[in-house]
């Protein structure tokens, strides 16, 4: 017999049985002393179930979309279109999808394998895990233990064949129903330049959240005969979930598809109050800004996913036939073989802006890395050591860019590697710049116990802007940071795990180009030595001829900075 284990709670394990643990988010050093564990394996460890897998979410979530649009205008009494619908949802949704459906393979595996399976669980109150709205969902639930419990039990009890034993919930810490946002109040400054651009300019052009300097946001907005204003999004109280309102949901589900049937019973319970409950809150927080009425292009690199008054701005204003753009905001997009994320902005968007690169898509404008356009940076006289970028990652898998990384021990463990190979008065002027958003340090204190002799900087500074005082900058993902690096010009290498680096087919020889020239390396040992090789005299590898080539074209690709970029750009966006 076989019990499941889908936290690291130890009143889920059992002592008679072997326990399966539902994936390696369960590890810890805590359990040397629990022998009787299984680890199941994952399923999207196998890339070409990821790609299979890829193209029958977006197939699905065409569907859920279309089915849920015509809920919601039902629910509302509206009739707006399904765009309209997939600009408030789309991030929500296809996030939805993917946790939903990886945790639904995780346990139809466990079954096909493994038979007299039991778990052990607790039972919540199902309104304790709707969502506000996307932010919430995406960072308080989507991640937490309790929600993935929660959401593997439900799978559970659906799936059926599985005997399930309830235990009582210890310390659960239920957050209240508010989204606590600082009150905005608009300054005398800003009420008088928004009068002078309402009846002396124009208002042709509303941006928020775009990755351009302020310098460069200052010409984009006069081009546009404007005075560059920032606006900032209301606060929203959150709704509280009323079940039986959600009940009235009719979904038209027609098919007998075991995981849709699943997923469109679920929803009732997964979608935010935003959309359903709250929702005549936001139509009246957009009846009320005090934004451009009826601008001609909205634009924005971040603020389409989780920025509902953003959301519902850019949604109303394209019934009135504006035009919405986005500009990449990630360093993977164009390179990375998985990214549901980049197919989302170009689906939602009339233009996408790319730092570079290009698809079959003529929704895709090569463009320029917004991120550090016009930036110098000048190395200090004498620079030492080594500055390693390094982010904290989720625990549990969520979306699939690049692949889901899960396997955390060998990722640390490979720079760990690194680290320990270095020559000792390298690593003693070297740091760590660690960044984390997610509440935890768990890769931060990996370190601090492995890794004493190199001091960690905890700063939320792009890396590029440390890099000045150091030698070498040491990249960790396939992420801006290193975009950054090389088209600033900035002596950079990128270590990856050899199964972390998965490439669409058009990008593999431009990463294979930095390979042969030792900006990319797979194995930590051979990483160190190279930086203890060269350390004395850098410049003669970051200059030679070869290498400079090489970046410039791998630059013109994927992180573009010519000098006539920006009134390229200008001109794309007033056609």
């Amino acid at each position: 017999m076989f019990n499941i284990v889908t936290t690291k709670d130890p009143n889920l394990w059992s002592n008679e049985m072997s326990n399966i643990l539902c994936g390696p988010w369960l590890l810890d050093d805590s359990l040397d002393k629990r022998a009787n564990f299984i680890l199941s394996d994952y399923h999207w460890s196998n890339k070409d179930k990821v790609a299979r897998d890829i193209e029958y979410i977006k197939k699905i979530y065409d569907r859920i979309l279309f089915d849920l649009a015509n809920t919601l205008n039902d629910y509302h009494k509206k009739d707006y279109p399904i765009r309209y619908w997939e600009l408030l949802l789309s991030t929500w949704l296809i996030r939805s999808i993917v946790a939903l459906f990886d945790r639904w393979e995780i346990i139809s595996d466990i079954k096909k394998k493994y038979k007299n399976l039991n778990s052990k669980f607790i039972k919540y109150n199902d309104l304790d895990f709707i969502p506000l709205d996307t932010e919430d969902f995406s960072t308080n639930k989507l991640y937490s233990d309790d929600w993935n419990h929660w959401i593997f039990y439900n799978i559970i009890k659906f799936l059926g064949d599985i005997q399930t034993k309830e235990i009582p919930k210890i310390n659960f810490s239920k957050k209240d129903n508010k989204v606590h946002k600082p009150v905005l109040k608009k300054s005398h400054f800003f009420n008088f330049f928004h009068y002078i651009n309402n009846f002396f300019l124009k208002e042709d052009f509303f941006c928020k959240n775009l990755y351009l300097s302020r310098m460069l946001k200052i010409k984009l907005y006069l081009n546009f005969l404007q005075i560059p204003l920032i606006y900032k999004s209301p606060p929203i109280e959150g709704a509280k979930p009323i079940i039986n309102e959600r009940l009235k949901l009719n979904l038209h589900y027609k098919d007998d598809e075991h995981f849709l049937k699943f997923f469109y019973e679920f929803i009732k319970l997964n979608i935010p109050t935003i959309f359903i409950e709250g929702y005549q809150r936001l139509e009246n927080i957009y009846s009320k800004l005090n934004w451009p009425k009826n601008p001609k292009v909205i634009m924005t690199s971040v603020s389409h996913a989780t920025d509902e008054i953003f959301k519902i701005y850019t949604a109303k204003n394209i019934l009135k036939k504006s035009k919405f753009y986005i500009f990449q905001h990630g360093g993977s997009f164009g390179s990375a073989k998985f990214m549901l994320g980049e197919y989302i902005d170009i689906k939602i968007s009339d233009k996408f802006f790319s730092w570079g690169w290009s698809n079959n898509s003529n929704k895709v404008i090569p463009s320029f890395i917004s991120t550090v356009y016009k930036k110098k940076i000048k190395k200090d006289v004498l620079p030492k050591g080594v500055v390693i970028s390094l982010t904290e990652l989720h625990k549990y898998p969520g979306r699939i860019d690049s692949g889901p990384r899960i396997y955390l021990d060998p990722f640390k463990q490979n720079l760990l590697n690194f680290i320990k190979a270095l020559d000792p008065d390298v690593v003693g002027n070297s740091c760590i710049k660690y960044n984390t958003l997610l509440g935890y340090d768990h890769i931060k204190n990996f370190f601090l116990k492995n890794s004493p002799q190199i001091r960690i900087l905890q700063d939320s500074k792009p890396i590029y802007e440390l890099s000045k005082k150091f030698k070498i900058t040491v990249e960790t993902l396939n992420s801006t940071g290193l975009l950054e690096s090389l088209a600033l010009n900035i002596p950079v290498i990128f270590i990856h795990p050899p199964s972390e680096l998965t490439l669409r087919n058009e990008s593999l020889r431009y990463y294979e180009m930095l390979k042969d020239i030792k900006i990319i390396h797979d194995n930590p040992y051979n990483a160190a030595k190279f930086i203890n090789d060269i350390y004395n005299d850098v410049d003669k590898w970051w200059l030679s001829k070869d290498l400079q080539m090489i970046r410039k074209s791998f630059c013109k690709e994927y992180a573009q900075l010519n000098k006539n970029s920006f009134k390229e750009f200008i001109k794309e966006i007033k056609i």
